[in-house]
This record gives C-alpha cells, sequence and structure tokens, in this order.
C-alpha cells in the first residue's frame, strides 16, 4: 500500500497559488472557466473540491481540474495526481501510473507538492522503478524552494541513510530549515541532534529548546525528551531554553501551526498578480484528502518514534536501554523500514528482547520487500546461515544480489564469495573480481583481499604481482590480518614489490600479533636473515602502525 514518506500532517498545506479571496463570487469564476480559463477552471475545482460556495461535488471538481490541466495548470495537475492516487473520482481503484503521469506534468513545473509526491512514488517503486537517487532528486527540487516537508523528508534519508550515505550535518541542516517554518518532527529531529551532538555541536540548551517547540505542537516524542531533559538540567538551562522556545516561537521566522491548520481557509497571496483567488476550507472529514493526512500523519509519527528509539538503542542523550529501544521500534515498524530493521537487530542479537533468529529474518524480511539494502543483506545471510530460515543459497545470492545493486559493499563482497565458490549460482571468477572490485571500490577490507588473491593467482583478472600487492596493502592498512601476512610473502620473496626484509617482516610481526601462526613461523624464520638493526626498525614499524578505515574516494581508480 502506498503511504507517503516521511511527510507530516501540514504536508498538505496547498502552495500558494490556490488561495482565494471573497472578491471573486462563484459566479464570476465558473463564468471564467467556461470561457476556458484554466486558473479559473482550476480555482472552480476547487470550489468544488472543498464545497466553497456551492455544495461539495467531487465530480464537478475533477471535472474542472481535468479541464484546467490539459491546459497545463500544476496545481490542477497535481490534483488530479492526488486523485489518481487516492483512487476517487478520478479512478474507482488507485492508479499509479496516471498519479505518476500527473504528479511529473506539475513537477517539471516546479510545483514542490507534486516534487514531493513524485519522490514518494520513486521510493515505494509504485508505477516507476524503485530508485531512492531520483527519489531524493525530487525531495531535493521541493527542499530548495523552501517546502518544509520536504525539507524535513532530505534531513530523514541523510539520519537513516535512505538512498545517500548517512551525513549528520546534512540531517542537522535540513531539519533546521524545516524547523525554522514550525515543522514539529523537524524541531523534535533538530532537537534531538542538539542533545545527542549528531551533526551540530552538542548544546542541551538548544536541544531542550527545539523540544520544547515541538512538544507545544503535540509531538509525543519530543515531550518525552522534555521529561528527561528535565530530570537532568540545572534549572536555570531549563529556563534559558524556555525563553529561547518562547522568542523563536514569537519570531515569523520560526512559525508554529496552529493544529486544524492542514488546509487553510485564510487568504494567501496567489503566485502572479494577474491570477483571480479562490477560497479554500477546510477538507471534510473521510475524504479521500483527509484519508491520505491520516497516512502522512501515522508515517511522520512513525520517524518521531524511530528516531526515540534510536536514542536508546545508542545510549545518545539518555542512557542505553535496548528494551526502551524495542518499544519505540514497535511504535514505528507498520510501513518503516529502518524501524523493522533495527527490530530484526535486536531478535538478531537478542538486544532488548529474546534472541530468535525466526523473528530476526521475519522483520528483515518486511524491510527486505521494501527495498531497504542492509536488511535484504541481512536476510541473504540469514539464508546463508541457516539462521531462522531454511539454509538455501540461492535465496542468500538473491538478497544479495539486490543490496549489492543499491551499493551495500558487504553484499557486493558475498556476492564475489558466491560466484567465487559457485554457490547458490554458478562458479565464475570473472564475475567473483567484478564483485569483489565493486566492494573494494568502498573500502571493504576482505574485498581487498580477495581481489588481491584473484590478481596473485590469476583467477578472474590477468595474473598481475604488482596490482595484487596494492589491493593487499590496502586491506593490510586497515588491519586484515590475512593480508598483512600475504604483504610480508610478497617483500620477502619481491613478487610484486622490491624486496625489504624489514617491510616482511613488519607485516609478519602485525599478523603474528593478531593470532596468525604462519606469520608467526615466517616472522621468526626471516629474523635468521636479518640484522639486529634491521630487526628493531622493523619492530618499531610495528609499534607506530595504526589501522585506517578508507572510504570510496580512496579506492577510486
Amino acid at each position: 500500500m502506498f503511504v507517503i514518506f516521511f511527510l507530516e500532517a501540514t504536508a498538505f498545506q496547498l502552495p500558494a497559488q490556490q488561495a482565494a479571496t471573497a472578491t471573486n463570487s462563484f459566479e464570476e469564476i465558473k463564468a471564467k472557466a467556461e470561457a476556458g480559463d484554466a486558473e479559473a477552471q482550476d480555482r472552480l475545482g476547487i470550489c468544488y473540491e472543498f464545497g466553497k460556495g456551492v455544495a461539495k461535488d467531487e465530480a464537478e471538481a475533477a471535472k474542472w481540474f481535468r479541464k484546467a490541466a490539459d491546459q497545463g495548470s500544476p496545481a490542477a495537475q497535481r490534483f488530479e495526481g492526488i486523485y489518481y492516487l487516492g483512487g476517487s473520482t478520478a479512478g474507482a481503484t488507485p492508479d499509479y501510473v496516471e498519479a505518476a503521469k500527473w504528479f511529473h506534468k506539475a513537477a517539471d513545473q516546479n510545483d514542490p507538492f507534486a516534487e514531493v509526491c513524485l519522490g514518494d512514488l520513486y521510493a515505494e517503486g509504485e508505477s516507476v522503478p524503485q530508485d531512492y537517487s531520483e527519489a531524493l532528486t525530487w525531495y531535493r527540487k521541493a527542499a530548495e524552494q523552501g517546502y518544509a516537508i520536504a525539507q524535513y523528508d532530505l534531513g530523514c534519508y541523510y539520519a537513516v541513510g535512505k538512498g545517500v550515505a548517512k551525513d549528520e550535518v546534512e540531517t542537522a541542516k535540513w531539519f533546521r530549515k524545516a524547523a525554522d517554518q514550525g515543522n514539529a518532527a523537524a524541531q523534535y529531529g533538530l532537537g534531538y541532534c542538539y542533545c545527542t551532538g549528531e551533526g551540530v555541536e552538542t548544546n542541551a540548551v538548544e536541544g531542550y529548546k527545539w523540544c520544547y517547540l515541538a512538544s507545544a505542537q503535540g509531538n509525543e516524542p519530543a515531550k518525552k525528551i522534555l521529561s528527561i531533559l528535565e530530570q537532568k538540567m540545572p534549572p536555570e538551562q531549563i529556563a534559558e531554553g524556555q525563553r529561547l522556545a518562547r522568542v523563536a516561537g514569537q519570531s515569523p521566522a520560526v512559525a508554529t501551526p496552529a493544529a486544524d491548520s492542514t488546509l487553510t481557509s485564510s487568504v494567501q497571496p496567489s503566485v502572479s498578480s494577474n491570477q483571480p483567488p479562490v477560497a479554500q476550507t477546510p477538507q471534510p472529514a473521510e475524504s479521500e484528502t483527509d484519508k491520505m493526512l491520516k497516512k502522512i500523519d501515522e508515517q511522520n509519527d512513525a520517524i518521531a518514534q524511530f528516531l526515540l528509539g534510536l536514542n536508546y538503542y545508542e545510549g545518545k542523550g539518555v542512557a542505553k536501554d535496548y528494551s526502551e529501544a524495542v518499544k519505540c521500534f514497535r511504535k514505528a515498524e507498520q510501513n518503516y523500514a529502518p524501524a523493522q530493521y533495527y527490530l530484526g537487530e535486536c531478535y538478531y542479537n537478542g538486544n532488548g528482547v529474546t534472541q530468535d533468529y525466526v523473528e530476526a529474518a521475519k522483520w528483515f524480511r518486511k524491510a527486505a520487500d521494501q527495498g531497504d539494502a542492509e536488511s535484504q543483506f541481512n536476510l541473504g545471510n540469514c539464508y546463508y546461515d541457516g539462521k531462522g530460515v531454511q539454509q538455501d543459497y540461492v535465496e542468500a545470492a538473491k538478497w544479495n544480489q539486490k543490496a549489492a545493486a543499491q551499493g551495500n559493499s558487504d553484499a557486493q563482497y558475498n556476492m564475489g564469495i558466491s560466484c567465487y565458490q559457485g554457490q547458490g549460482m554458478p562458479q565464475d571468477y570473472a564475475e567473483a573480481a567484478k564483485w569483489f572490485r565493486k566492494a573494494a571500490d568502498q573500502g571493504n577490507m576482505d574485498a581487498e583481499f580477495n581481489l588481491g588473491n584473484c590478481y596473485y593467482d590469476g583467477q578472474g583478472v590477468s595474473q598481475d604481482y604488482a596490482e595484487a600487492v596494492k589491493w593487499y596493502r590496502k586491506s593490510a592498512e586497515q588491519g586484515n590480518v590475512h593480508a598483512q601476512c600475504n604483504l610480508g610473502v610478497d617483500y620477502d620473496s619481491g613478487k610484486g614489490v622490491p624486496k625489504d626484509y624489514v617491510e616482511a617482516y613488519k607485516w609478519f610481526n602485525l599478523a603474528s600479533a593478531q593470532g596468525n601462526i604462519n606469520a608467526t613461523s615466517d616472522r621468526d624464520n626471516l629474523a635468521a636473515s636479518m640484522t639486529s638493526d634491521q630487526i628493531a626498525e622493523a619492530q618499531r614499524l610495528s609499534r607506530e602502525f595504526q589501522p585506517h578505515t578508507e572510504s570510496a574516494s580512496t579506492n577510486s581508480n
């Protein structure tokens, strides 16, 4: 079922071109509409849709929206998309293909609401191929126009690493932009960032301020964080946080929407001065739009609960408490993949619940079916190891391939292993090397080691000792014990690198320190051919060695 991602109830506050005034009567608008005026047709559709100046009539509304939409009105095209999305007057059942078509038309004219809806369709894979990168493109377009809901969406995607690398600074940046416009969920999110120091410098007073503002709008997770802060903060800091919240709430830059502001009935300026405006009224209960808003509100609450659960899971801002984390994740799990993923993690590792591989696999599958790459990878591992499911290498390869296609480096490494060993798919060294390279290019040290082996043995690639040494080194410098041992062998033998006993001893010594028996033997045998000064230098280099993690850019060729 399609659920709009990362939106809150205020998401359906329509852009300004839908505004209206009482200076144009219903009859005047109707006359212009019947004469073919697209803007008047759009406004007449609004009158029928919301029962303003005429009895509510969705069929008439749809008729006039279609006329305006066919003339290129982005606002009317947006409504067409909404109709098809909800399966109301425009169609007996939802038609995502038609919805996507109309949202595309409106989004191509920079309509921010349509851009967000189009982003949701790509995120869900409804009528279009699931593509988180494309979803983010549309969210970003709306966010850069100042659309608060899209700004909040973007912050959430950066927070959980959905379709983009996790980035705490970007998360805080976009939460702030939305929070400054009064978005309660973003205010809570920004408060969370200040409490935990994610993306911003830790500041309890700022954290309190933003959670206070969110709490004033009824945000339940913010209320819970406030109660925790009030137990920890000195009274003077609490007073300062409340003062800053009052000042921010009075500022035009930080609006605090009324609870019933989902659809405004007040007069708003139109986008262009020559547009005759039309009135809006609140959406009647149980309409298709109202049902969609309920879904949006539920999704928003899920994200807030999820972020609160992360606080407890990671011990950020509160004492680590897996049981509380599980409670929050359960509240957030309905159609929300990140919460389902963490529930799977909790059951797999026995964090906050009794360890249960069957339950873990169940939750990983729920998130995996929504396209969550990490869950697809974990489900693949469950099938590979036979934990919670019947061992099945074919299923393992299937789920790893889904995750690998989304860029998950661990899944790409697993695909390399499956291809190399012929587990779940035909043995193919060239395919194995391909997948090892994809993972190695993202800094996966095990993939770097295995790609080195492929070059050393000439399996799937042309034999090249120098290239093998290159990848062994990348892996060894991250601390891979097998790569360190192999690099010692290469320096000892002079394969792919000039012979160097000091370097060989260093790498053998490092591998030996991690318990590699072969490295210990090779080091001791090598020492017989070295001077005491050489051994002392190699031991010094070993002591000074610090493993480091490589980024994708480090490994790009």
